[in-house]
């Protein structure tokens, strides 16, 4: 709050202290080694799909989890207590659904998976990106895998 005010009294005050902290970040940014990096190369997949309620195309980016051609969509939210949104869209228009992996999209029919099916799908799921595990640990509610298969 404090900022504000001076800024506004003293707008040359304020432009030179956020220069020296663009600058200071810059060069914090520029000696951080390449190993501090977060890794953020995550297989993806992108589905489009109908939403449930409007009807729109909905477009969203899922871990790639592949299988002998068929892909698996977990459904965790994170952890949250709920199912995210696009599991609704998906389970209410299983038959339009489009996923690219890959140059073109091509059309699948998604499928809620069960028992041992899907024990099978999770642990391909979690083997893929491990922090599924974690997501089961802070929810009570069983987090649902979708397959997809080509249509």
């Amino acid at each position: 709050m404090w900022f504000t005010k001076v800024s506004l009294r003293n707008p040359v005050f304020a432009t030179m202290v956020m220069l020296a902290l663009l600058v200071l970040g810059l060069f914090s940014f520029q000696r951080l080694k390449v190993d501090q990096f977060p890794n953020i190369d995550f297989p993806v997949v992108v589905v489009t799909m109908r939403g449930a309620q409007s009807g729109k195309v909905r477009k969203i980016a899922l871990m790639r989890v592949e299988h002998g051609g068929e892909y698996a969509f977990v459904a965790s939210y994170g952890g949250a207590p709920k199912h995210p949104v696009w599991y609704h869209n998906l389970v209410a228009h299983p038959d339009e659904v489009l996923l690219q992996d890959g140059p073109e999209p091509f059309r699948v029919r998604v499928r809620e998976v069960h028992g041992d099916e899907r024990a099978e799908w999770w642990q391909r799921a979690v083997a893929v990106f491990s922090n599924y595990g974690e997501y089961q640990q802070r929810t009570e509610r069983t987090i649902p895998v979708l397959v997809a298969s080509p249509a």
